[in-house]
C-alpha cells in the first residue's frame, strides 16, 4: 500500500470524528485496483485482528457496519489489515472516550491523606511531549491529546507550589500548519483553544538538542536540597538500530541516555514516564533512593490515552493529595479500569500494568508540602 494510503489510514484513526467510513473511502479512491476476492488468504495477524473487531463490532455505526463488510471482502490483503486496524481504533477509541467520560463524572472524591511531604529546598520541573508526525494530534475530540496531559501535569504541580520559573514545557506541534486542512472550523476553534493554553503557560517547540540542553542545565541547577520532577508524555520511537526509547523532536533518547542525564542531577528525582515501553527505561533504576520513578505500564508493553485520561495525569492528580505510593495504586487501578473496559482491550487480551521504582522513602511521603 503506498505511503498515502497508511497516512489517510492513520489520520482517520487518530483524529475523531472522522469516521470509519471515511477510513474506506479515503484509500478506496486511491486504489481502484482493489477487487473484492472469494476466499482471499487470511494469515494469523489478520485473524487476530478479526478477533479483535468482534469485541468492537456491537459499537459500530450502522454505516460503519457496512463499510466494515465491504473491508472484508476486499482481495487486497494489505488494504484490508491496514483498513481493519482503522476500523478498529475509530470505533474503539469512542466507546474509549464515552466510557473514561461517564467513569470520571462518577468518580467520587478521595480523602486526603495525610502523610510527611517530601523535603526540598526548591522544585523543579521538566514536562516534555514527544510526538511527531500523526501523534501530535488527538485520539478523540480533535485536540492537542499530549497538550492536554502536559497542562494537567502543569496544573497540578501548580497546585502543590511550583514557581512557573522553574518550570520548563517542551512540545512538538511542527505539523499544525500541515495537517489544519483536514479539520473544520469547530475542530479548529477547539485545538486553537489548547494551543492558546500552552502558549499561556508557557510551552515552548521541543526538540532533541533543546531536551538536552534543558537537562544539562537542570543537571548545573539543582542542589542535593532541591527535588527536580521530570515528566514524559508522547510516543516511543526507535533508533536505527531498534532500540526503543521516547521521541524527542526528530530524535530519539535512549533508555541509557536517559539515565546519564538523570545521573547528572543532584538532589531528589521524581519522574513519570507516560508512553509505550517507558518502563524500558524506568527499571533501570531500580533499587535507587534517589530517584522514584513511575511508569504507564510494565516493561514490554504498550500504554493507551486520550484526550480525556492518561495514567500520568491521574497520578499527579491523586499525588497531590496523599502518598506517592498510594497515589500510584490508585491510578493504576482507574487506568486499568478505563482501559480493560472502557476500550474493551481486556476482551482481547492487551494488558497494561502501571509499574513504580526506586526509593521506598519517598513512596511514602507527598509531593505536596
Amino acid at each position: 500500500m503506498r505511503f498515502r494510503n497508511w497516512l489517510l489510514i492513520a489520520a482517520a484513526a487518530f483524529l475523531g470524528g472522522t469516521g470509519a467510513a471515511h477510513v474506506y473511502e479515503a484509500v478506496r479512491d486511491t486504489d481502484k485496483d482493489n477487487k473484492p476476492a472469494v476466499g482471499a488468504p487470511i494469515d494469523d495477524k489478520e485473524h487476530k485482528l478479526r478477533e479483535e473487531l468482534k469485541v468492537v463490532e456491537p459499537f459500530m455505526t450502522g454505516k460503519e457496519r457496512s463499510e466494515y463488510l465491504k473491508i472484508l471482502e476486499n482481495g487486497n490483503k494489505e488494504f484490508r489489515e491496514c483498513a481493519l486496524e482503522g476500523i478498529k481504533l475509530e470505533v474503539a477509541h469512542r466507546r474509549f472516550t464515552e466510557f473514561t467520560r461517564n467513569y470520571k463524572e462518577q468518580k467520587k472524591p478521595v480523602d486526603v491523606m495525610p502523610a510527611p511531604p517530601i523535603e526540598y529546598e526548591n522544585l523543579y520541573c521538566v514536562l516534555h511531549n514527544g510526538s511527531k508526525e500523526m501523534g501530535v494530534m488527538s485520539v478523540e475530540h480533535r485536540k492537542f491529546k499530549y497538550l492536554t496531559d502536559i497542562i494537567g501535569v502543569f496544573d497540578s504541580l501548580t497546585r502543590i507550589g511550583m514557581k512557573r520559573e522553574n518550570c520548563t514545557i517542551l512540545y512538538d506541534s511542527r505539523r499544525w500548519e500541515e495537517l489544519e486542512s483536514m479539520f473544520n472550523e469547530e475542530q479548529k476553534r477547539e485545538i486553537a483553544e489548547i494551543r492558546k493554553k500552552a502558549e499561556e503557560i508557557g510551552a515552548i517547540q521541543g526538540t532533541e538538542d533543546k531536551l538536552e540542553e534543558t537537562l544539562k542545565k537542570l543537571a548545573e541547577k539543582a542542589t542535593k536540597d532541591d527535588l527536580s520532577v521530570i515528566y514524559v508524555t508522547g510516543h516511543d520511537s526507535k533508533t536505527d538500530n531498534g532500540e526503543i526509547g521516547f521521541t524527542a523532536g526528530d530524535g530519539v533518547i535512549t533508555p541509557k541516555e536517559f539515565l546519564e542525564y538523570i545521573n547528572k542531577i543532584k538532589g531528589k528525582k521524581y519522574i513519570v514516564l507516560d508512553y509505550c515501553y517507558g518502563a524500558d527505561a524506568g527499571k533501570l533504576f531500580e533499587g535507587r533512593e534517589d530517584v522514584l520513578v513511575v511508569c504507564a505500564a510494565s516493561p514490554g508493553e504498550k500504554s493507551t490515552s486520550t484526550v480525556l485520561h492518561s495514567f500520568g495525569r491521574t497520578f499527579f492528580e491523586y499525588a497531590e493529595q496523599m502518598p506517592s505510593g498510594r497515589a500510584f495504586e490508585l491510578a493504576k487501578r482507574e487506568h486499568q479500569e478505563i482501559i480493560e473496559k472502557g476500550a474493551g482491550f481486556g476482551a482481547v487480551g492487551h494488558v497494561e500494568t502501571p509499574c513504580m521504582y526506586g526509593s521506598h522513602a519517598l513512596r511514602e511521603q507527598r509531593l505536596k508540602k
